[in-house]
């Protein structure tokens, strides 16, 4: 049997153990995503009951603070504290130094642009987005979306209104790492009582809506 009949054979074979190695690691990050889902869903759940923030397994440097749904794009992500390599990879992470969610200030938000938070590019001026804390849920209306140059510092600075900045990196698929950011800034939507209905929010809104 020739060398060259040998490799010929063989070929085929190789590719397929290849393809087996990749669809098995494959299936395994998508396992581990699942089980990370479920235990970040009943940290959050005992956290509720407790009133203690909860880990979702041990060695976690994070803990769940809430949740984000936009209805339109029927999406819902979990906000984890802190924007650490750890949270990012399984959740949108509150930046440490700015507002808590709900209160005054700049509660700014991250994610990366290939997973968690590839839907701040479907987002749309005026899109409603709703945030889930163990303080009650807080509404909030998409001002701006602009691409700003990669200075963290001012995506970061504390405002006088209630605030919701949205980061991850721009352009979508660009190079790694990116020198750019995509910023959506939302505004927190007040709520009459009487009627429930949705107010605009005051002093940011866009004068062309």
């Amino acid at each position: 049997m020739s060398t060259r009949f040998c490799i010929k054979t063989l070929i085929p074979v190789l590719l397929v153990i290849a393809g087996l190695g990749w669809l098995s690691r494959a299936a395994y990050f998508e396992a581990k995503a699942a089980v990370a889902s479920e235990l970040i869903a009943q940290a959050w759940h005992t956290s509720g009951q407790t009133g203690q923030p909860q880990h979702p397994w041990p060695w976690a440097d994070f803990v769940p603070v809430g949740w984000l749904t936009v209805d339109r794009l029927e999406v819902e992500r979990p906000i984890l504290s802190g924007a650490t390599g750890e949270s990012l990879a399984f959740g949108l992470g509150h930046v440490h130094g700015t507002s808590a969610v709900g209160w005054t200030g700049n509660a700014v938000i991250a994610g990366h642009r290939n997973s968690w938070a590839g839907f701040l590019y479907d987002l749309r001026v005026g899109d409603e987005i709703t945030v889930l804390t163990q303080q009650g849920t807080q509404a909030y209306v998409v001002l701006t979306q602009t691409v700003v140059s990669d200075n963290e510092g001012l995506l970061l600075l504390p405002t006088p209104d209630e605030r919701l900045t949205l980061v991850t990196c721009y352009p979508r698929h660009g190079p790694v790492p990116s020198v750019q950011r995509l910023s959506v800034v939302c505004q927190r939507l007040d709520v009459v009582p009487e009627t429930g209905k949705k107010m605009r929010p005051m002093g940011l809104w866009p004068s062309n809506v």
